[in-house]
């Protein structure tokens, strides 16, 4: 697991669910896109949708601009903007508890490292997230 940084939030990120961490490239802006959207970057030949987990999240002002991206796996290709991303580390399952009530679908397990408590990032959720209230675009016939 890793962790990511965004002003004073940490989120812990699977260390195989990030394919990539990059410096900050300036993402090309999507029109029409929700806020948390900042656009997209190309990381590693491939196209990735850069997202404000902060600002998605609600406890960090959105940003332009943060020092890193990190690219993650997964059929959306979507990379988080990150102030600072910490080397993986190994967590036992023993270290995961899930939470029975929270403030976003987003974070629903903490990871304790030591005497820290980190809310863990379910990234398979945030596609969901991000199109919560806004219409896709759909092919028509």
């Amino acid at each position: 697991m890793g962790l990511l940084r965004i002003d004073s939030l940490t989120l812990g990120v699977f260390e195989e669910q990030v394919i990539a961490v990059n410096e900050w490239s300036e993402p090309t802006p999507l029109p029409f896109s929700p806020d948390a959207v900042l656009g997209i970057v190309c990381v590693e030949g491939r196209m990735f949708t850069v997202l404000d987990i902060g600002g998605l999240l609600g406890t960090a002002a959105i940003s332009a601009r943060r020092p890193f991206i990190v690219a993650l796996r997964g059929d959306e290709q979507f990379a988080l903007a990150a102030d600072s991303w910490e080397t993986p580390m190994k967590v036992s399952s023993s270290d995961i508890e899930t939470i029975e009530e929270s403030s976003s679908r987003l974070i629903c397990r903490i990871v304790k490292l030591g005497d820290q408590q980190v809310p863990l990032l379910e990234t398979s959720k945030l596609f969901s997230e991000v199109i919560q209230g806004h219409d896709r675009r759909r092919r028509r016939f």
